[in-house]
């Protein structure tokens, strides 16, 4: 039961150390962070920072500790990405930005600069790959990823999706909720939380879909009605299906890469593209997948030949 009043803790005296102050500022924080961000701090935290570091006082850490520590990680035998150590070294300036302030101790996080990161490159399948795929699955498994194929949906969006979600006379669905590693989430974002317009091919799997769990609150479930474990079903079901058809292994989260390159190449409104993928803005797509799109990379001027043809 909890208390009738909140009552202040006495805070102790001097400059706590960096472990110290970080349970204080985890649990203060706790409230405002999703549980897969609370996870990721804790990880970082419990692994890389506080066993290096985690002794020092916060007055004691300097800005040449902070890129020692970010060498060190980088030459680990783990070989973390510059993306990992990004976002270790992230957690850490969070914390030590929140405790020098407090303390009133100089901040060793200023001009610290992020590592550059590679964009990493996108596998998108092509029409008659999909297809393929969607042949070589068993039935259950070619609706769960022709929902994925022709929506966009990320893996936990389509995961979580619940028929209350489901408009199959309307064709169309809400993205609500996400089921990320075992844990209910919203979106990131509020472009995340959106409406999402089915094609006649995804209204099929789903009235199919309905047959088998209809019944349930899950559209995609385990047989006993508990929600996909994605790893699960990448080892048993996605890995082996591309090894059967010959194709290069690569994460399912294709199946959204793949709707974003299909979209564009059909010629839809890019706006629309944007809020069907749960993007804030649509430069992604120009970035990203414009490559994958002939219409958007010809580079031998034709159309502008065709354009100015008239004019004298």
């Amino acid at each position: 039961m909890s208390k009738p009043v909140w009552i202040p803790e006495e805070r102790a005296l001097g400059i706590p150390t960096l472990e110290a102050f970080a349970g204080t500022w985890q649990t203060e924080r706790l409230p405002e962070w999703k549980r897969s961000h609370a996870r990721t701090v804790g990880e970082a935290l419990d692994f890389w920072v506080l066993p290096s570091i985690g002794d020092r006082s916060l007055d004691a850490i300097a800005r040449a500790d902070l890129l020692a520590f970010r060498a060190w990680m980088h030459s680990h035998d783990r070989h973390p990405s510059a993306a990992r150590i990004n976002k270790v070294v992230g957690v850490l300036a969070a914390l030590l930005r929140e405790g020098t302030q407090r303390y009133g101790c100089p901040d060793p996080t200023i001009g610290l600069k992020a590592l550059q990161i590679v964009e990493p490159d996108i596998h998108p399948f092509s029409l008659a790959q999909m297809e393929a795929i969607l042949g070589a699955l068993e039935p259950r498994w070619a609706d769960y990823f022709s929902v994925r194929f022709l929506t966009g949906l990320r893996t936990g969006e389509a995961d979580g999706l619940m028929w209350a979600d489901v408009d199959l006379q309307g064709a169309m669905l809400s993205v609500n909720r996400a089921w990320v590693d075992g844990a209910w989430e919203t979106p990131k974002t509020r472009a995340g939380r959106r409406d999402v317009v089915l094609a006649a091919p995804v209204v099929a799997a789903l009235e199919r879909q309905h047959d088998r769990s209809g019944r349930g609150s899950l559209v995609f479930c385990s047989r006993n009605g508990t929600p996909l474990n994605r790893r699960n079903v990448t080892r048993r079901t996605w890995y082996p299906m591309l090894d059967a058809l010959g194709l290069t292994r690569r994460r399912a989260y294709q199946t959204r890469h793949t709707y974003a390159t299909l979209m564009l190449a059909a010629g839809e409104n890019v706006e629309f593209i944007r809020r069907q993928m749960g993007h804030s803005d649509a430069r992604m797509l120009f970035t990203r997948y414009a490559r994958f799109v002939p219409n958007l990379t010809r580079q031998d001027g034709t159309a502008f030949g065709a354009l100015v043809r008239g004019i004298a």
